[in-house]
């Protein structure tokens, strides 16, 4: 029975480790780190990034126009594009920003909550008086807000990013669906009692939290690149 020196597992008569993928023994490794050396992720270039946009922008933009003629030859003015206009608007925004702000992320989730917010409040403008953005959307924004911000100040200042970092986004979704329920209760004026984000919120913290215990107690070299093989 044949056991790999880094992980102990029964490989056989296998040169590799199916479970580590190292070599049995040094010298096969040094061939094995010869044959296939580690390659490094290479960013994106600026004149990428802008290629990247313009390929976006002008599909946007193609699509924005077809349906704005599409509208004016059938009824004679714009009517129902607006939404699709509206929603072309915020995809355009949403898949644009991380391109173009490669190395700002507190930059980019500022953005698209302003845009995701001005498309709420644009369908309740086209959909009659503004009645439920302010009361309804405007806290589930800020609320989203709050959770993405979490999230990004637990990775800046995280020494090691690993399944702590998991530990966070399962925190922010809990916090998320708090501040869901809570907005409709006060939309539709009924008694403060948390139901079902009550509910979420008990599943996630304590799966959190064992992460955290994972991640500072026992799985002190695990990193994100690690956990999943980047």
């Amino acid at each position: 029975m044949a056991l790999c020196k880094t992980c102990g597992v029964d490989i056989g008569d296998a040169a590799i480790c199916p479970l580590c993928h190292k070599p049995v023994n040094s010298s096969e490794a040094s061939e094995h780190h010869e044959v296939e050396p580690k390659q490094k992720q290479v960013p994106l270039s600026n004149e990428r990034r802008l290629q990247i946009f313009e390929v976006i922008s002008v599909s946007i933009l193609i699509a924005a126009a077809a349906v704005s003629i599409v509208n004016v030859v059938i009824e004679g003015k714009l009517s129902w594009a607006w939404y699709p206009l509206f929603s072309l608007i915020l995809i355009w925004t949403l898949s644009t920003t991380s391109v173009i702000l490669p190395k700002k992320p507190w930059l980019v989730a500022l953005i698209d909550i302003i845009g995701l917010s001005g498309f709420l409040y644009a369908l309740d403008v086209l959909t009659g008086p503004v009645v439920w953005f302010f009361r309804l959307a405007l806290p589930m924004m800020i609320g989203l807000l709050v959770a993405i911000a979490v999230v990004l100040l637990a990775y800046t200042l995280a020494k090691r990013k690993g399944l702590n970092i998991i530990g966070w986004i399962l925190l922010a979704i809990a916090e998320f669906c708090i501040a869901i329920e809570a907005s409709i209760l006060m939309y539709t004026n009924s008694p403060f009692k948390l139901f079902w984000s009550s509910i979420v919120a008990s599943s996630l913290i304590p799966v959190a939290l064992f992460l955290f215990y994972i991640h500072y107690r026992i799985a002190k070299s695990v990193t994100l690149r690690k956990l999943f093989h980047l």
